[in-house]
């Protein structure tokens, strides 16, 4: 029997061992999504994250909520280093330091790079984050300009289409093939340093025009059970 005066230990709250469980599958499933992409198995990520199945499926009923969830937090947080962008005394080094931020993740997390490839097609709550994270990184490259560091006859829809193509070539996983991304970013970013040296193909794309253009409805597909064999680089 516990001592006179002595107070037996409180029962752990469910919410809180529940909380506990969430960010452990989100933390998982961040690792394993990053190295197998949306293929990844909801037993893989369960495994990882040392939970039952039934766990992972009472925080996420499907592999699309749990991933949804991962590109939320992602927005989350390149909504906040696009807004450190847009006060940055120096509006070039701003660009360039988002631009590379972003490319890292890219390399990082499979995920994200078809996420921003158009291969997973998001909810409509992840469609507001992205719009928003868009309509940030238009302010980034206007002030650039203004400053006259950005040519002047681009726009966002150019930068997030650089960044697509990147998204696509992200799935090499040799060292050389990630040093071929990084050379490619680094070519990109000297295309776009103003004045420029090439005159371009009509006015920039509006971010209706660019979605119409290269993310049709029908381009995201659905996801497929298991694991996914991917190209390795060369």
């Amino acid at each position: 029997m516990a001592a006179t005066g002595e107070k037996k230990a409180a029962p752990r709250p469910k919410r809180a061992r529940a909380e506990q469980n969430r960010e452990k599958i989100l933390q998982a499933a961040y690792s394993v999504l990053a190295e197998m992409g949306v293929d990844a198995q909801m037993t893989n990520i369960a495994e990882a994250a040392e939970v039952g199945v039934a766990t992972l499926y009472r925080n996420f009923a499907t592999k699309e909520d749990l991933i949804n969830a991962l590109l939320l937090q992602y927005f989350d947080r390149a909504i906040e280093v696009a807004e450190e962008a847009v006060t940055d005394e120096d509006p070039w080094q701003a660009l360039v330091r988002f631009f590379q931020w972003v490319t890292t993740l890219q390399l990082e997390n499979r995920a994200v790079s078809e996420f921003l490839a158009g291969r997973i097609g998001g909810t409509k709550e992840l469609a507001k984050h992205r719009k928003r994270f868009y309509e940030i990184l238009t302010e980034v490259t206007e002030r650039a300009q203004k400053e006259g560091e950005l040519r002047q006859d681009v726009n966002v829809s150019d930068l997030r289409t650089i960044l697509l193509a990147m998204a696509r070539l992200s799935s090499g996983e040799s060292p050389l093939a990630q040093r071929l991304i990084r050379r490619f970013g680094a070519l990109m970013l000297d295309g776009l340093r103003s004045p420029g040296g090439s005159s371009l193909d009509g006015p920039p794309l509006s971010i209706e025009e660019f979605d119409r253009a290269l993310f049709p409805r029908t381009q995201a597909r659905a996801f497929r059970r298991g694991r996914r064999a991917w190209p390795t680089g060369h």
